[in-house]
């Protein structure tokens, strides 16, 4: 945690100066950035909170910025091509990532031009499968 803090890698969302939710950005490259750590106290559960969160630090992270409102703090600007998540298939907050935008994370529907130029509703794909893999000795470090 304190790497995290004193690096600018961890963003938080207030109400009334209490810290709602969290939002880690700790697994990045040259052009994407990985979000992590999402998480929101139980009690501010369902009031938006992560959902916010997550569209500010990817706003942040796709075209740079600053501080925002209520509470949000934006590391130093910096962009990046895309920004992934990792969540798991049944888990309830994929409905808000889908909500800010990321896809593949569970069924969702969108508009489509057709080759004739009509607009019909489809469902994007489901969750896109992943294996997250260990490797014995190496130095732990933060996620």
């Amino acid at each position: 945690s304190r790497y995290m803090i004193e690096h600018e890698l961890v963003y938080v969302y207030t109400i009334d100066r209490i810290v709602t939710t969290v939002v880690a950005v700790t697994r990045t490259s040259a052009t994407v950035a990985g979000m992590t750590k999402v998480y929101t106290a139980p009690k501010f559960r369902g009031r938006g909170c992560a959902e916010k969160l997550v569209a500010f630090v990817c706003e942040q992270k796709l075209f740079g910025g600053t501080v925002g409102k209520n509470g949000t703090k934006s590391s130093p600007s910096s962009s990046f091509e895309s920004v992934v998540l990792f969540v798991g298939h049944t888990l309830a907050a994929a409905r808000v990532y889908h909500r800010v935008g990321f896809v593949g994370v569970g069924p969702g529907k969108k508009k489509v031009k057709t080759a004739m130029g009509t607009e019909v509703e489809v469902y994007t794909p489901d969750a896109e499968n992943w294996l997250e893999l260990g490797f014995e000795d190496t130095e732990i470090g933060h996620w």
